[in-house]
Protein backbone atom coordinates (compact mmCIF):
# COMPACT_ATOMS: atom_id res chain seq x y z
CA UNK A 1 0.00 0.00 0.00
CA UNK A 2 1.33 3.41 -0.69
CA UNK A 3 1.32 6.04 1.69
CA UNK A 4 -1.67 8.90 1.39
CA UNK A 5 -0.75 11.83 -0.77
CA UNK A 6 3.21 10.82 -1.57
CA UNK A 7 4.43 10.70 2.04
CA UNK A 8 7.49 9.79 3.39
CA UNK A 9 8.83 7.59 6.28
CA UNK A 10 5.44 6.28 7.44
CA UNK A 11 4.88 4.98 10.86
CA UNK A 12 1.65 2.94 11.92
CA UNK A 13 0.59 1.57 15.20
CA UNK A 14 -2.95 -0.59 15.54
CA UNK A 15 -4.32 -0.38 18.98
CA UNK A 16 -6.19 -2.79 20.86
CA UNK A 17 -9.65 -1.13 19.26
CA UNK A 18 -8.37 -1.89 16.25
CA UNK A 19 -8.16 1.26 14.68
CA UNK A 20 -4.79 1.89 12.48
CA UNK A 21 -3.33 5.11 13.21
CA UNK A 22 -0.84 6.19 10.35
CA UNK A 23 1.63 9.39 10.53
CA UNK A 24 3.77 10.09 7.57
CA UNK A 25 6.17 12.77 6.36
CA UNK A 26 5.64 15.74 3.59
CA UNK A 27 7.44 18.52 2.11
CA UNK A 28 11.19 19.74 1.90
CA UNK A 29 13.68 16.65 3.54
CA UNK A 30 14.61 19.33 5.38
CA UNK A 31 11.97 21.13 6.67
CA UNK A 32 8.74 19.92 6.41
CA UNK A 33 5.36 18.54 7.86
CA UNK A 34 3.95 15.83 9.45
CA UNK A 35 0.50 14.28 8.91
CA UNK A 36 -1.77 11.69 10.83
CA UNK A 37 -4.67 10.42 10.06
CA UNK A 38 -6.51 7.14 10.98
CA UNK A 39 -8.44 4.18 9.56
CA UNK A 40 -11.19 2.12 11.47
CA UNK A 41 -11.27 -0.84 8.41
CA UNK A 42 -7.82 -1.95 8.27
CA UNK A 43 -6.00 0.99 5.68
CA UNK A 44 -9.41 0.39 3.09
CA UNK A 45 -10.13 4.00 3.69
CA UNK A 46 -8.70 6.50 5.60
CA UNK A 47 -9.95 9.85 7.52
CA UNK A 48 -8.40 13.19 5.85
CA UNK A 49 -5.14 13.63 7.47
CA UNK A 50 -4.06 16.55 9.35
CA UNK A 51 -1.04 18.43 10.08
CA UNK A 52 0.76 17.31 13.48
CA UNK A 53 3.31 20.10 14.02
CA UNK A 54 1.50 23.43 14.73
CA UNK A 55 4.88 25.35 13.25
CA UNK A 56 5.06 24.77 9.63
CA UNK A 57 8.10 23.34 8.73
CA UNK A 58 9.22 22.74 12.07
CA UNK A 59 10.29 19.07 11.05
CA UNK A 60 12.62 17.04 9.13
CA UNK A 61 13.32 14.04 7.35
CA UNK A 62 17.13 13.87 5.98
CA UNK A 63 18.71 10.32 5.77
CA UNK A 64 15.57 8.40 6.16
CA UNK A 65 15.62 8.35 9.92
CA UNK A 66 15.15 11.49 11.21
CA UNK A 67 11.01 11.79 11.11
CA UNK A 68 8.40 11.59 13.36
CA UNK A 69 7.49 8.34 15.79
CA UNK A 70 4.03 7.82 17.29
CA UNK A 71 2.32 6.04 20.29
CA UNK A 72 -1.29 5.44 21.28
CA UNK A 73 -1.81 5.95 25.20
CA UNK A 74 -4.06 5.52 27.71
CA UNK A 75 -7.74 6.76 26.59
CA UNK A 76 -6.52 6.91 22.88
CA UNK A 77 -4.29 9.67 22.85
CA UNK A 78 -1.66 9.68 20.32
CA UNK A 79 1.63 10.61 21.15
CA UNK A 80 4.38 11.90 18.31
CA UNK A 81 8.01 12.65 18.96
CA UNK A 82 10.20 14.34 16.14
CA UNK A 83 13.47 16.04 15.24
CA UNK A 84 12.88 19.81 14.83
CA UNK A 85 14.42 21.32 11.79
CA UNK A 86 16.57 24.29 11.61
CA UNK A 87 13.91 26.07 9.54
CA UNK A 88 10.34 27.46 10.99
CA UNK A 89 7.77 28.96 8.51
CA UNK A 90 10.65 29.32 5.78
CA UNK A 91 13.06 30.86 8.14
CA UNK A 92 16.02 29.58 9.58
CA UNK A 93 16.31 29.32 13.06
CA UNK A 94 19.55 29.43 15.59
CA UNK A 95 20.70 25.84 13.61
CA UNK A 96 20.28 23.70 16.72
CA UNK A 97 17.83 20.68 16.15
CA UNK A 98 15.32 19.86 19.01
CA UNK A 99 13.44 16.92 20.17
CA UNK A 100 9.37 18.10 19.66
CA UNK A 101 6.77 16.77 21.16
CA UNK A 102 2.71 16.84 20.65
CA UNK A 103 -0.16 14.67 21.68
CA UNK A 104 -3.67 14.55 20.21
CA UNK A 105 -6.25 16.66 21.92
CA UNK A 106 -8.78 15.21 23.84
CA UNK A 107 -11.83 16.69 22.24
CA UNK A 108 -9.86 14.98 18.96
CA UNK A 109 -9.63 17.90 17.28
CA UNK A 110 -5.88 17.89 15.78
CA UNK A 111 -2.74 18.23 18.20
CA UNK A 112 -1.48 20.72 21.07
CA UNK A 113 1.21 22.99 19.87
CA UNK A 114 4.51 21.10 20.00
CA UNK A 115 6.92 21.31 22.85
CA UNK A 116 10.53 20.81 22.97
CA UNK A 117 11.46 18.55 25.58
CA UNK A 118 15.44 18.64 25.41
CA UNK A 119 16.72 20.65 28.18
CA UNK A 120 20.51 19.89 29.12
CA UNK A 121 21.40 17.62 25.85
CA UNK A 122 23.73 18.44 22.97
CA UNK A 123 23.83 17.59 19.17
CA UNK A 124 20.14 15.97 19.01
CA UNK A 125 20.70 14.12 15.38
CA UNK A 126 19.65 10.69 14.62
CA UNK A 127 16.17 10.66 15.64
CA UNK A 128 13.91 10.35 18.47
CA UNK A 129 11.39 7.69 19.49
CA UNK A 130 8.17 7.56 22.01
CA UNK A 131 6.32 5.02 24.22
CA UNK A 132 3.43 4.64 25.96
CA UNK A 133 1.70 2.68 28.56
CA UNK A 134 -2.28 2.14 29.86
CA UNK A 135 -1.29 3.62 33.17
CA UNK A 136 -0.67 7.43 31.51
CA UNK A 137 3.13 7.02 31.28
CA UNK A 138 4.45 8.31 28.38
CA UNK A 139 8.19 7.96 27.50
CA UNK A 140 10.33 10.13 24.97
CA UNK A 141 13.93 8.84 24.25
CA UNK A 142 16.82 10.26 22.06
CA UNK A 143 20.43 9.98 22.07
CA UNK A 144 22.81 13.25 22.57
CA UNK A 145 26.02 14.86 24.58
CA UNK A 146 25.94 16.11 27.31
CA UNK A 147 27.89 18.87 26.27
CA UNK A 148 28.44 20.48 22.92
CA UNK A 149 31.95 18.48 21.55
CA UNK A 150 30.50 15.03 22.83
CA UNK A 151 31.99 12.33 20.33
CA UNK A 152 30.01 9.57 19.04
CA UNK A 153 31.78 7.81 22.17
CA UNK A 154 30.78 9.81 25.00
CA UNK A 155 26.91 10.10 23.91
CA UNK A 156 24.25 8.50 25.92
CA UNK A 157 20.73 7.58 25.21
CA UNK A 158 18.57 9.90 27.34
CA UNK A 159 14.88 9.64 28.59
CA UNK A 160 11.88 12.44 29.48
CA UNK A 161 9.18 11.02 31.41
CA UNK A 162 5.75 11.78 31.36
CA UNK A 163 3.52 10.56 34.58
CA UNK A 164 0.37 12.09 33.24
CA UNK A 165 -0.42 11.26 29.78
CA UNK A 166 1.59 13.89 28.19
CA UNK A 167 0.42 17.18 30.16
CA UNK A 168 4.08 17.45 31.77
CA UNK A 169 7.06 15.84 31.43
CA UNK A 170 10.42 15.82 33.89
CA UNK A 171 13.48 16.66 32.53
CA UNK A 172 15.20 14.24 30.79
CA UNK A 173 18.30 11.94 32.54
CA UNK A 174 20.85 9.40 30.91
CA UNK A 175 18.99 5.62 30.78
CA UNK A 176 22.00 3.87 32.17
CA UNK A 177 25.24 3.87 33.21
CA UNK A 178 27.33 2.05 30.69
CA UNK A 179 29.64 3.67 28.93
CA UNK A 180 28.41 2.41 25.45
CA UNK A 181 27.95 5.87 23.61
CA UNK A 182 25.36 6.31 20.73
CA UNK A 183 25.98 6.10 17.13
CA UNK A 184 25.22 9.61 16.26
CA UNK A 185 22.98 9.48 12.62
CA UNK A 186 21.64 5.93 13.76
CA UNK A 187 17.91 6.35 15.16
CA UNK A 188 16.55 4.31 18.38
CA UNK A 189 13.20 2.60 18.90
CA UNK A 190 11.23 2.70 22.07
CA UNK A 191 8.20 0.37 22.93
CA UNK A 192 6.15 -0.43 26.01
CA UNK A 193 4.62 -4.37 26.49
CA UNK A 194 3.53 -6.01 29.15
CA UNK A 195 5.06 -4.07 31.87
CA UNK A 196 7.96 -3.35 30.31
CA UNK A 197 9.48 -0.89 28.66
CA UNK A 198 12.04 -1.58 25.85
CA UNK A 199 14.68 0.73 24.24
CA UNK A 200 17.09 -0.66 21.11
CA UNK A 201 19.89 1.54 19.88
CA UNK A 202 23.34 1.15 18.32
CA UNK A 203 26.25 2.42 20.66
CA UNK A 204 29.73 3.48 19.37
CA UNK A 205 32.14 2.69 21.66
CA UNK A 206 35.33 3.88 20.97
CA UNK A 207 33.96 5.48 18.09
CA UNK A 208 34.09 1.95 16.31
CA UNK A 209 31.97 -0.66 18.18
CA UNK A 210 29.00 0.31 16.58
CA UNK A 211 26.99 -2.71 18.35
CA UNK A 212 23.41 -3.10 18.49
CA UNK A 213 21.73 -3.08 22.43
CA UNK A 214 18.93 -3.69 23.51
CA UNK A 215 17.32 -2.48 27.20
CA UNK A 216 14.51 -2.80 29.35
CA UNK A 217 12.99 -1.30 32.28
CA UNK A 218 10.19 -2.94 34.83
CA UNK A 219 9.70 0.34 36.55
CA UNK A 220 8.46 2.71 34.58
CA UNK A 221 11.69 3.91 33.33
CA UNK A 222 13.55 4.31 36.06
CA UNK A 223 16.28 1.61 36.05
CA UNK A 224 17.36 0.00 32.98
CA UNK A 225 19.22 -3.13 32.51
CA UNK A 226 20.06 -5.15 29.12
CA UNK A 227 22.97 -6.43 26.68
CA UNK A 228 24.06 -6.44 22.96
CA UNK A 229 22.64 -8.40 20.65
CA UNK A 230 25.48 -7.81 17.69
CA UNK A 231 28.32 -6.78 16.24
CA UNK A 232 29.11 -4.26 14.16
CA UNK A 233 32.94 -2.62 13.87
CA UNK A 234 33.06 0.45 11.55
CA UNK A 235 34.56 4.05 11.63
CA UNK A 236 31.67 5.66 10.33
CA UNK A 237 27.80 5.86 11.14
CA UNK A 238 25.99 3.28 8.69
CA UNK A 239 22.57 5.69 9.75
CA UNK A 240 20.39 2.61 10.73
CA UNK A 241 16.73 1.82 12.29
CA UNK A 242 15.23 -0.23 14.53
CA UNK A 243 12.26 -2.33 14.72
CA UNK A 244 10.25 -3.86 17.85
CA UNK A 245 6.74 -5.39 17.92
CA UNK A 246 5.64 -7.15 21.38
CA UNK A 247 3.72 -10.35 20.78
CA UNK A 248 2.73 -11.74 24.47
CA UNK A 249 5.74 -11.57 26.45
CA UNK A 250 8.30 -11.89 23.92
CA UNK A 251 9.52 -8.79 22.14
CA UNK A 252 10.86 -9.41 18.79
CA UNK A 253 13.41 -7.07 16.81
CA UNK A 254 15.19 -6.37 13.72
CA UNK A 255 18.26 -4.56 12.81
CA UNK A 256 20.91 -3.95 10.19
CA UNK A 257 24.40 -5.69 10.11
CA UNK A 258 26.71 -4.99 7.28
CA UNK A 259 24.16 -4.75 4.57
CA UNK A 260 21.73 -7.84 6.45
CA UNK A 261 18.84 -7.16 7.96
CA UNK A 262 19.06 -9.32 11.48
CA UNK A 263 15.83 -10.41 13.16
CA UNK A 264 14.97 -12.34 16.58
CA UNK A 265 12.34 -12.87 19.46
CA UNK A 266 13.84 -11.96 22.74
CA UNK A 267 14.26 -15.26 24.10
CA UNK A 268 17.18 -16.51 23.93
CA UNK A 269 16.79 -16.64 20.13
CA UNK A 270 19.74 -16.30 18.25
CA UNK A 271 19.52 -13.91 15.55
CA UNK A 272 18.66 -14.05 11.50
CA UNK A 273 19.59 -12.55 8.64
CA UNK A 274 18.11 -11.33 5.35
CA UNK A 275 18.44 -9.13 2.19
CA UNK A 276 21.04 -7.78 0.19
CA UNK A 277 22.46 -3.89 0.52
CA UNK A 278 19.24 -3.97 2.91
CA UNK A 279 18.14 -1.24 5.54
CA UNK A 280 15.53 0.11 7.59
CA UNK A 281 13.98 -3.39 8.91
CA UNK A 282 10.15 -3.56 9.98
CA UNK A 283 8.92 -6.79 11.88
CA UNK A 284 5.26 -7.58 12.95
CA UNK A 285 3.73 -10.89 14.05
CA UNK A 286 0.02 -11.63 14.09
CA UNK A 287 -2.14 -13.87 16.16
CA UNK A 288 -1.13 -17.14 14.60
CA UNK A 289 2.55 -16.03 15.73
CA UNK A 290 3.41 -15.83 11.45
CA UNK A 291 5.97 -13.18 10.89
CA UNK A 292 6.54 -10.22 8.32
CA UNK A 293 10.10 -9.08 7.47
CA UNK A 294 10.47 -6.44 5.73
CA UNK A 295 13.15 -3.84 4.26
CA UNK A 296 14.52 -1.97 1.89
CA UNK A 297 17.15 -2.57 -0.55
CA UNK A 298 19.75 -0.31 -2.50
CA UNK A 299 18.80 2.62 -1.26
CA UNK A 300 21.32 5.74 -0.57
CA UNK A 301 21.50 8.66 0.21
CA UNK A 302 18.79 10.99 -1.54
CA UNK A 303 18.14 7.39 -3.33
CA UNK A 304 15.33 5.72 -3.79
CA UNK A 305 14.64 1.86 -3.67
CA UNK A 306 12.92 -1.57 -3.86
CA UNK A 307 10.79 -2.96 -0.81
CA UNK A 308 11.57 -6.67 0.33
CA UNK A 309 9.58 -8.88 2.11
CA UNK A 310 9.23 -12.13 3.59
CA UNK A 311 6.66 -13.96 5.98
CA UNK A 312 7.41 -16.58 8.53
CA UNK A 313 5.39 -19.43 9.74
CA UNK A 314 5.21 -19.83 13.92
CA UNK A 315 8.05 -22.06 13.82
CA UNK A 316 10.30 -19.38 12.06
CA UNK A 317 10.39 -21.39 8.82
CA UNK A 318 10.63 -18.92 5.78
CA UNK A 319 7.17 -19.20 3.59
CA UNK A 320 8.19 -19.48 0.36
CA UNK A 321 5.35 -18.35 -1.34
CA UNK A 322 4.75 -14.92 0.73
CA UNK A 323 7.45 -13.05 -0.05
CA UNK A 324 7.95 -10.23 -2.35
CA UNK A 325 9.82 -7.37 -3.76
CA UNK A 326 8.26 -3.87 -5.65
CA UNK A 327 10.06 -0.63 -6.32
CA UNK A 328 9.35 2.67 -5.58
CA UNK A 329 10.65 3.07 -1.97
CA UNK A 330 11.20 7.37 -2.49
CA UNK A 331 14.77 8.81 -1.36
CA UNK A 332 14.60 9.52 2.43
CA UNK A 333 11.96 7.11 3.20
CA UNK A 334 11.31 3.59 4.43
CA UNK A 335 8.83 1.46 5.43
CA UNK A 336 6.31 0.12 7.46
CA UNK A 337 3.89 -2.24 8.36
CA UNK A 338 0.61 -3.53 10.39
CA UNK A 339 -1.39 -7.09 10.71
CA UNK A 340 -5.04 -6.59 9.73
CA UNK A 341 -7.85 -8.25 11.93
CA UNK A 342 -8.19 -11.51 9.62
CA UNK A 343 -4.07 -12.02 10.36
CA UNK A 344 -2.88 -10.59 6.95
CA UNK A 345 -0.54 -8.79 6.50
CA UNK A 346 -0.12 -4.80 5.06
CA UNK A 347 3.23 -2.94 3.60
CA UNK A 348 3.52 0.64 3.47
CA UNK A 349 5.66 2.62 1.64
Amino acid sequence: MHVLNNGIQPQVVRDDKGITHLLYYSGDPAHGDLFYTKSTNDGATWLSPVRVNAAKGDAIALGNIRGGQLAVGRNGIVHVVWIGSKWVYGQPTDGSLSVLYTRSQENGRGFEAERNLQGHTFGIDGGDSVAADPAGHVYVVWHAGADQNAEDKDRKVWIAISPDNGKTFATEHPVWKEPTGACGCCSLKALYVEGRLWIAYRAAQDNTHRDPYLIRSVDNGNFFYGQRISDWLATACPMSTFSLFGFGHKVFQAWERRGIIQWSAWAGEPSRGVGQSAKYPVIVVNGDGEMLVAWTENMGWQRGGDVVWQVYDRNGKAVPSQSGRAPGVPANSLVAAFVRADGSFVILF
